[in-house]
């Protein structure tokens, strides 16, 4: 490991909890809702996290308006409005314990780079409110580039970025089927932390071999035993 000089890092369930992030969202939108229909904030908040823990987030606000029998564009807004606030909210984020301080350790070894999928200025914002500008020397938005994980455009801009090679680079993430997919394209060594959503899902071949830790923090604390 001592050749690695470059870090190419996930966000999402690596360094801090998406389910936050849902959750951050969810706040913003019922007070959106709570301000046209009447309805109790934390009513409408209840409901929503029941259905995003019970069913998933797709569907959630159209899962809500059947439940308080609303119509879009009575007495509640379009969805597509949600769907707005909920990604343009500032977003009340923290990093996974220990992250922060493992990521400023992994900084001071090599340069460090954000790599992140999801949508352009929802992904901003989650970077934003955890200082990811600051406390690293790169944040590379997959969907600025118009490619996601695991096609591997945007480690290729944060190589590029921080001058490094591929073979000199160790991605970290959570995802098998994204970041370690990712990091198999571009010829780069990589370890899965088991964080977030996917943390009980097994790694399947052909990364079966890659090493696994608890947490960023602790796959951090390995790399520099």
């Amino acid at each position: 490991m001592a050749a690695i000089s470059a870090f190419l890092v996930d966000l999402d369930d690596t360094l801090a909890a998406e389910h936050d992030y849902v959750l951050s969202g969810y706040r913003a939108v019922s007070a959106h809702l709570a301000s046209g229909t009447g309805e109790d904030a934390d009513a409408i908040l209840a409901r929503l996290r029941y259905e995003f823990l019970k069913f998933g987030r797709i569907g959630a606000f159209d899962r809500l308006y059947r439940h308080f029998g609303w119509t879009p564009g009575e007495r509640a807004p379009d969805i597509k409005a949600l769907v707005t606030v909920y990604r343009e909210h500032r977003p009340s984020l923290a990093f996974y314990d220990r992250a922060e301080a493992a990521l400023a350790q992994l900084r001071a070894h090599a340069p460090v780079a954000i790599v992140t999928d999801g949508a352009e200025a929802m992904q901003a914002r989650k970077a934003m409110a955890l200082g990811l500008y600051e406390k690293t020397d790169a944040v590379i938005l997959c969907d600025s580039l118009g490619m996601a994980k695991p096609d591997p455009a945007g480690y290729h801009a944060a190589l590029e970025a921080l001058g490094a090679d591929a073979s000199a680079a160790l991605v970290i993430g959570d995802d098998p089927f994204h970041d370690l997919e990712a990091a198999r394209r571009l010829g780069a060594r990589a370890i899965r932390v088991r964080t977030g959503r996917l943390a009980s899902l097994g790694t399947p071949a052909p990364w079966a071999g890659v090493e696994e830790y608890p947490s960023f923090a602790d796959a951090v604390q390995w790399f520099f035993h």
